[in-house]
């Protein structure tokens, strides 16, 4: 069983693997086998492979691997499962298939053994912080810099760090899925967080993973987007038949639920004024924490003797209000019933008025208003 990927410097090239999974289903194009070396024939080719653990492999052997034309430092790349093939086994195995095309493998490149993209020594983080911070303030925020203020941004970040509350885990980038798949889904930017095969798809733009606040929305009038960031950017490229419509590179600034998308040029004109703006918002908050000395706690039982006397006032304005309406209902029904025609059918409406408003005054001024122009059509 062969599947078929694209040379680049020219023409194609028939590779043997195991059964793979494409977009959810197994691909089993059945092509003609590459031809093979005569038995005890001297290898042709000597190569050197990358190989790393897959524990998602869905192949049936628990072992792919595919070659690597556009790479300089190996010339295959090999997966296994863990759980299913030990490394050793699976060296043997693709060395094997390898020596029936004619090819030896000179040497084995460990991927494994390299260290995390996102991995870190806490305790080397932890030794360099106060320094780093310290640096750091003097060249960006010289007004607000002093070693008292920088040791303690260094000692907040280094508890944060210590309680468990450092950066997750950055998802994978293109660059970190290899040049297959970047092939495969277009993805021509190495920085790109999208996760095309999965949940992301092929939206026709590519994006960098957000950088974003610890501090969420800060929004008084949050309306269930409590755990999005205060700030967050990210680079986006839009390439989208690019033959047609151009390739254009942006910068989304997302500040809550809001995104602006700006040129790059215009996103560093924001940083820039970002750091000034930031500098004098410290310095307001310097000035803030100097106002709130004054600041005190209230006394709970003055406070519930104000209570009692608002709640007192306010019946008190409720009462008047309902007996002035009741007393108005009371004259306009007085004079209904000694009025004739259409007067009478005023004081009624009137009356209905009064007591659905409750505001006398309001429906008298209408009333006279109206009895006003009456008299002025029958002039």
């Amino acid at each position: 069983m062969t599947i078929t990927t694209t040379n680049y410097s020219g023409g194609e090239t028939l590779i043997p693997l195991v059964t793979r999974l494409v977009d959810g289903s197994r691909a089993r194009a059945e092509q003609p086998e590459p031809p093979t070396a005569e038995p005890g024939a001297p290898a042709t080719d000597t190569v050197i492979v990358a190989i790393g653990r897959c524990p998602s492999l869905t192949a049936e052997a628990g072992v792919e691997y595919w070659s690597t034309p556009d790479m300089t430092n190996y010339s295959y790349e090999c997966v296994y499962d863990p759980k299913r093939v030990r490394l050793d086994q699976a060296e043997a195995w693709l060395r094997t298939q390898l020596a029936e095309r004619g090819i030896t493998v000179a040497e084995f490149l460990n991927e494994d053994d390299k260290p995390e993209p996102n991995s870190f020594d806490l305790a080397k983080v932890i030794a360099a912080m106060p320094a780093a911070v310290d640096e750091a303030m003097r060249k960006t925020l010289p007004g607000y810099y002093s070693p008292d203020k920088a040791a303690e941004i260094a000692q907040v970040a280094i508890e944060m760090l210590r309680s468990g509350q450092a950066p997750a885990e950055q998802p994978l980038t293109a660059a970190d899925r290899g040049r297959a798949w970047q092939i495969k889904y277009l993805c021509a930017m190495p920085d790109c967080g999208l996760d095309h095969a999965g949940a992301d798809g092929e939206p026709g733009w590519h994006a960098t993973t957000p950088i974003e606040t610890t501090v969420r929305d800060i929004d008084t009038d949050n309306l269930g987007n409590e755990n999005e960031p205060f700030l967050a950017a990210q680079i986006v490229v839009h390439d989208y038949r690019a033959q047609a419509y151009g390739r254009t590179t942006e910068m989304w600034l997302h500040y809550g639920v809001h995104t602006g998308a700006l040129a790059p040029s215009a996103a560093r004109d924001v940083a820039v004024e970002g750091i000034a703006f930031f500098e004098r918002l410290l310095a307001l908050c310097d000035r803030a924490d100097v106002i709130a000395r004054g600041d005190f706690e209230g006394d709970p039982e003055v406070a519930r003797c104000d209570r009692e006397a608002e709640d007192a006032r306010i019946r008190e304005i409720t009462a008047r209000r309902e007996q002035r309406t009741a007393d108005a209902v009371a004259v306009v029904r007085e004079r209904q019933a000694t009025a004739e025609g259409p007067l009478a059918e005023v004081m009624g409406a009137m009356t209905d008025l009064i007591a659905k408003t409750g505001d006398p005054d309001g429906v008298a001024g209408f009333v006279r208003d109206h009895l006003a122009a009456l008299k002025r059509a029958e002039a």
